[in-house]
């Protein structure tokens, strides 16, 4: 009788596919970096400012330092104007306070020479008047 037989077929298709698209539309500010086309490569890229911003901050330190220097200049002549202004003040109502006070004597010894009642009143209001003051440079003082 006749053999035995047998067949095999295997058939196998394989598509790789890969679409590429190169066109690159930019709009606006074109200020980065666009690749384009570089399947499978390796890209290396390295970026700088050109040392913009190190020397910002180098403006800024500097313009701060500057502004701190200015107004403790400012502050100090101030401060010594306001000594001055003081000191002046100070002076002032001393030599006023003893106007008051020498104006204040003079009525009461003439006040102690004659014996008038309005005079006698004239007289207290001066005092108080010149006590007042001298308060007030005292005080002042104490302050400056």
């Amino acid at each position: 009788m006749g053999g035995s037989s047998s067949s095999s077929n295997l058939t196998k298709n394989t598509t790789n596919t890969t679409n590429l698209n190169s066109s690159v539309g930019v709009q606006g500010a074109n200020n980065g970096v666009i690749l384009s086309g570089v399947t499978d490569s390796t890209i290396n890229a390295s970026m700088t400012d050109h040392g913009a911003v190190s020397a910002a901050l180098q403006a800024m330190s500097e313009s701060s330092s500057d502004a701190l220097e200015s107004n403790e200049a400012v502050s100090r002549l101030a401060i010594s104007e306001m000594g001055d202004l003081s000191r002046d003040i100070i002076g002032q109502s001393l030599t006023a306070s003893k106007g008051a006070t020498d104006a204040a004597l003079d009525v009461a010894k003439n006040l102690s020479l004659s014996s008038d009642a309005g005079t006698t009143q004239t007289m207290t209001k001066y005092v108080a008047l010149s006590l007042a003051a001298v308060g007030v440079a005292v005080a002042l003082r104490g302050k400056f």
